[in-house]
């Protein structure tokens, strides 16, 4: 199964998304208890317009790994688009995960559980200023987070855009499954 989940990786990579979710359930009926650790497949079910079943993934991921800021995340970003609902009443639903040890990601969940303006600032300021892969993840998330709020798409664009354009996505960081969500991200919203 290790092999269909790398599949499912390079399918979703190249854009394939449906594929990758194929792949992903070939897991799942040859070893059903591969479940709570398929957090690939609830991306491929976000970009797949699957939303609740994307939030039941990333539900699934949290019980066994209380501690993934990023699958709290996800799940926010799909309980969002689940009837239009957006991230203020997403997050009466939240998962509750530990404490994040990367700094850019406490910002990032900080922003995505409150929209304040200081969790703004302090998530554009790593944007802007941090290291190659804070610059990165604060852009990637910043992003999405614009897109979730609903704010003109141009906004959102930028961000993701920088993210892919930052020396991480095109050096060090040229092999994280991250990199690869922000291109595709780029492509299916025709921001290329």
């Amino acid at each position: 199964t290790a092999s269909l989940v790398r599949d499912g990786m390079a399918a979703f990579a190249s854009g394939k998304i449906d594929e990758s979710i194929e792949l992903y359930d070939r897991v799942l009926r040859a070893q059903p208890e591969m479940r709570p650790y398929l957090w690939q497949r609830g991306l491929s079910l976000f970009y797949a317009d699957r939303f609740v079943e994307g939030a039941a993934q990333f539900a699934d991921d949290v019980s066994v790994n209380p501690n993934d800021t990023e699958e709290q995340l996800w799940h926010l970003l799909c309980l969002a688009r689940v009837d239009g609902r957006g991230l203020a009443k997403a997050r009466a639903a939240r998962l509750q995960v530990g404490r994040d040890r990367r700094p850019v990601m406490r910002a990032v969940q900080a922003l995505f559980l409150d929209g304040g303006a200081s969790s703004l600032r302090a998530l554009t300021e790593l944007a802007e200023n941090g290291d190659a892969s804070e610059r990165f993840y604060a852009a990637l998330y910043l992003g999405l987070y614009f897109e979730a709020e609903g704010a003109p798409p141009g906004e959102a664009r930028r961000w993701v855009r920088a993210a892919v354009a930052s020396r991480y996505a095109g050096a060090a960081g040229a092999a994280d499954p991250m990199v690869d969500l922000a291109k595709v991200h780029l492509k299916l919203r025709g921001w290329s």
